[in-house]
């Protein structure tokens, strides 16, 4: 696998630019906001810096084009290659991608923690996963954070997004080291989770139960998010 990340405090526009293919490009150009026309040119640049990691070739990456599938969902066209596809999470003035071959599926999702009114939690948690917060006393908003992160990485595996129940992406079994959780799902048993925490962010990446898989790329970059309270545990 492959990872990205691009921050706007890091980059100029300009030089954001000079990531994009034709295409995006013009649909850059649609975009009428500001800060919609940030979160687009960060999910390229951080997308195809993940696919850049994949590759052993060189290439330029203005040539590579992120189209959008019919459910939202980025499709990666031009690749000189063997097929592989990128999944792509925003945050702020974040992104993060995770590039993978096409035939060994994954998702990535990544969020700041806040406070959940009381519905939410009880509309995205079941009661199974309350208990399981509870064992880990792991409190219900940063937790709330954790399982969301978590199912909405699968859900981008599953091309759905969250459209699917939340409960049918329930999940039963949670092991905690430090600051790295990995969990399972009931109904999809042949998916894991590994969730990092890092301050105010969790990031979650899903992928087949029995694969394994290096995150000392991903390490490197989540390392260098910055935050007011970047060892507060959960």
């Amino acid at each position: 696998m492959g990872f990205g990340m691009a921050c706007t405090d890091r980059v100029t526009d300009t030089e954001l630019r000079t990531f994009l293919h034709g295409q995006e490009k013009a649909r850059y150009d649609t975009f009428r906001y500001p800060g919609r026309k940030q979160s687009f040119v960060l999910g390229r640049i951080a997308a195809k810096t993940a696919i850049a990691g994949l590759s052993s070739r060189e290439f330029n990456l203005s040539s590579l084009h992120i189209a959008t599938g019919v459910f939202g969902f980025p499709v990666v066209k031009n690749y000189p290659g063997n097929g592989v596809q990128v999944s792509i999470s925003h945050c702020g003035p974040m992104a993060l991608a995770l590039a993978f071959d096409e035939g060994h599926p994954a998702g990535i999702d990544t969020e700041k923690i806040r406070a959940y009114p009381a519905a939410l939690v009880k509309a995205a948690l079941t009661p199974g996963e309350i208990d399981l917060l509870h064992k880990h006393n792991i409190p219900l908003s940063p937790g709330c954070t954790l399982f969301w992160t978590m199912k909405e990485s699968l859900s981008k595996i599953l091309k759905t997004g969250l459209t699917l129940p939340l409960s049918l992406l329930e999940i039963t079994e949670l092991e905690q080291n430090g600051d790295t959780y990995t969990a399972h799902y009931r109904n999809f048993s042949q998916y894991k989770a590994h969730a990092f925490h890092r301050g105010d962010y969790i990031t979650a990446i899903s992928l087949p139960l029995r694969s394994s898989a290096d995150f000392t790329t991903f390490r490197a970059l989540w390392s260098n998010v910055q935050d007011r309270n970047p060892n507060t545990p959960l």
